[in-house]
């Protein structure tokens, strides 16, 4: 669970950054857009990846978000079977 809610607030913080337009040349954004790069150097190689959607923010963002919410929602609807 820990796991989960680092990534969790570095993907929520990179979404603040980008939201607010902080680039890379500040050293906070450096530092966050450099946690996330693996990720997101992976997924800006899907088509559509780097197309704004919403402001600033990019279907890579939007996924990253997405995922921040989905993960949990999956944990809680295969939980507990065991137990009925």
């Amino acid at each position: 669970m820990v796991t989960y809610s680092v990534i969790a607030a570095a993907i929520l913080f990179r979404t603040v950054l980008v939201a607010l337009g902080i680039s890379d040349r500040v050293w906070l954004g450096e530092f966050v857009f450099g946690l996330t790069a693996p990720v997101t150097d992976v997924l800006a190689s899907f088509p559509g990846a780097t197309r704004m959607v919403f402001s600033r923010l990019t279907l890579l963002d939007v996924t990253l978000l997405a995922a921040v919410v989905l993960f949990p929602l999956g944990v809680i609807a295969t939980g507990d079977r065991d137990r009925r």
